[in-house]
């Protein structure tokens, strides 16, 4: 999710916890906490595909969190501000703020290493966009009311909290709805497939796209949860993905592969062989496309990097 949403998010769960102790220091330490996964943006893996598929890794990971807790907690207890509320109340407040931060990311599509260092495919469960303000303004409202006005009224959080979790509910429903309308959809259609991706449109969860893999071709199409009984279109386009068999040494296209847990393309653009991931933007509009080979010598080594439009 976005910054904001982190930190309002990180926020609340802080001060449910260690708000009547801490007042505004629980708010102030939760929105510090709610960020500071992100912070791995910084690190240079050294190329584009590394880059990508890095980020949300070891710092999303909730077995790393939980080793940190305790060590943020030991360093807090040394200022005499941090003294006063219980050590074990205070190490599950820094875990919290710390671990709803990869667990909210995990709802979008991206790909959040929840597991790391287990060998998972990334977890993506798709049922938010990245940018949805029904589930941050309520966070945001109750934390600025909480710092501004009442920093020890922990029930404010809690309201921000239910809130926003219910919506987050609501939008795992949404998606139950409309994955069994595209698959109902498929089969009225007769068309075979052995994946499945739907994800929300923009700022909403009204609106959804559905990714359809086959052995042969990936088809698109949209669909509403307000329009449950519409014939939807699949249009078909061609995937290539049979072109990785001659890429079975190059480590940025298989990574890529694993990343997507199966949902990209392959194309020949400007005598590079470039793979684009299908889970975001949309055919024709890919938002994350990478050059990982030289179309001509597909052995040759090649520095993966975003491909250029």
């Amino acid at each position: 999710m976005d910054s904001v949403s982190q930190i309002v998010l990180g926020t609340a769960a802080c001060h449910v916890l260690a708000g009547k102790q801490l007042g505004r220091k629980a708010l102030i330490l939760g929105a510090v906490l709610g960020a500071a996964p992100d912070l791995d943006v910084l690190i240079n893996y050294g190329d584009a595909v590394s880059n990508h598929t890095n980020h949300r890794g070891f710092s999303h990971s909730i077995f790393v969190l939980t080793l940190l807790t305790p060590i943020i907690g030991f360093l807090l207890r040394r200022f005499a501000a941090f003294k006063e509320i219980a050590h074990k109340r205070l190490l599950m407040a820094i875990w919290l703020a710390l671990v709803t931060h990869p667990i909210l990311d995990s709802f979008t599509v991206y790909g959040t290493q929840l597991f790391w260092p287990l060998n998972r495919t990334p977890e993506s469960w798709a049922s938010i966009f990245i940018i949805d303000p029904l589930f941050t303004v309520p966070l945001l409202i109750t934390g600025l009311w909480a710092l501004f006005k009442k920093p020890y009224w922990v029930h404010l959080s809690v309201i921000g909290l239910l809130v926003s979790s219910s919506y987050l509910a609501w939008t795992l429903y949404a998606k139950t709805q409309v994955i069994y309308h595209m698959k109902r959809e498929l089969a009225r259609q007769g068309i075979s497939y052995q994946g499945l991706k739907v994800t929300p449109g923009r700022y909403n969860t009204v609106n959804w796209r559905g990714v359809i893999m086959d052995r042969d071709v990936f088809y698109e199409t949209r669909a509403s949860v307000l329009q449950p009984n519409t014939q939807l279109n699949f249009n078909a386009y061609n995937h290539n993905k049979q072109w990785m068999k001659n890429l079975e040494n190059n480590a940025a296209a298989q990574r890529i592969a694993w990343f997507t847990a199966g949902f990209y393309k392959i194309t020949d653009r400007q005598k590079m062989i470039v793979i684009s991931d299908l889970r975001m933007g949309s055919e024709g509009f890919s938002i994350f496309e990478f050059a990982v080979a030289d179309a001509n010598d597909l052995s040759k080594p090649f520095w993966p990097r975003y491909a250029p439009r």
